[in-house]
């Protein structure tokens, strides 16, 4: 039963959720020659992203290169013009703007976290702590683990090894896909946290880049949910 004041999430919805995401993190990962495990992502979906994003891979690791130009110019003015010049060229270099690129990659880390919301249960504040690394092998299989003990202190009494006291969560086939997808966009800014934001402005300058905060994570689903058509979901409730 839910707690207090909390609804279950309809089963065709979840199912609904569950697809919208698989199709961005297939593609996402189809275009950067990336295998995809989910045995259930249809690659013939990817062909229209491929025929529209052309030499994707090459495209992202120019946009990384192009963030970080930017991000290491100090002067705000000098910085809008190296900006405008390097779009000009990533435009006439692959035919597409910076700003849909960056739109596709937003939504690919958004996807990336709701999978995993949906598939684990995790609190915003337990996949915030996610970091590069936290996909591990284990007797499970492979489990995602969070790589910084929260709200627990080791006492002197506390022997257990470290290892025990960090969160962990078994990794589906099409989590591990969602990992993939988050510590690959982990490139745009040079960080280690799976949820700092890709195309924000959020810490884009400083030398340490953290993880999104709840009520800004909370907001980009809510954005990232809006961009899903709502006739579909209605349609997927009502099934």
């Amino acid at each position: 039963m839910p707690k207090h004041g909390y609804q279950v999430l309809p089963a065709p919805l979840f199912l609904f959720f569950t697809i919208e995401n698989q199709k961005i993190l297939g593609n996402f990962l189809t275009l950067m020659g990336i295998a995809v495990r989910d045995a259930d992502f249809d690659i013939r979906q990817a062909e229209e992203e491929l025929a529209c994003w052309g030499n994707f891979k090459n495209a992202f690791k120019s946009y990384v290169r192009l963030r970080k130009l930017t991000r290491g110019e100090p002067d705000t003015k000098k910085r809008d013009v190296l900006r405008v010049s390097l779009e000009k060229k990533f435009y006439k270099t692959y035919g597409f703007r910076v700003s849909a690129l960056a739109n596709f990659l937003d939504q690919a880390q958004m996807a990336g976290i709701s999978q995993i919301l949906l598939y684990t249960g995790m609190r915003y504040e337990e996949i915030t702590l996610l970091q590069k690394g936290c996909l591990r092998s284990d007797a499970w299989g492979q489990s995602i683990y969070s790589t910084e003990v929260k709200r627990r202190k080791r006492s002197s009494q506390d022997v257990r090894p470290t290892a025990e006291l960090f969160d962990k969560w078994v990794a589906i086939d099409i989590l591990v896909d969602a990992i993939h997808v988050l510590e690959t966009l982990c490139d745009v800014k040079d960080t280690k946290w799976l949820t700092a934001t890709v195309n924000g402005n959020q810490s884009d300058r400083k030398e340490k880049v953290g993880p999104m905060g709840n009520t800004a994570l909370n907001g980009r689903l809510k954005v990232s949910a809006r961009q899903w058509h709502p006739g579909e979901c209605l349609r997927a409730i009502r099934r």
